[in-house]
């Protein structure tokens, strides 16, 4: 091999060392800014997580407080129907026939 031939191998070895480094380089400077975004996207996932956790609980506490609520106002329309069938029993019994009219309330 002559001198010039091996100074041509050298610097095409040399020009591709020194685009393997930029590549290299940029590929490095890609990397960290993907692990800060994959960062960033942790931290949001984590607060909405927490969110949605929130609300879930919001949501239970509610819906505790409406059954607790249904369960009121059932035994109260249950209540009710016992009181009107009452009514309407000692209505019946008293001769009138249930038409409504005379007899006396039996006690209501």
């Amino acid at each position: 091999m002559t001198p010039e031939e091996m100074e041509r191998v050298m610097n095409f070895i040399i020009e591709r060392q020194e685009q393997f480094t930029n590549q290299l380089a940029e590929q490095q400077a890609i990397l960290s800014q993907q692990q800060m975004l994959v960062g960033t996207l942790i931290e949001s996932q984590n607060t909405l997580t927490a969110t949605v956790q929130q609300i879930a609980d919001s949501h239970s506490q509610r819906l505790n407080r409406h059954d607790e609520r249904f369960a009121e106002t059932q035994e109260s329309i249950n209540s009710l129907t016992r009181t009107v069938e009452r009514y309407i029993n000692a209505r019946g019994s008293n001769g009138s026939g249930g038409n409504g009219t005379g007899g006396s309330d039996a006690g209501f």
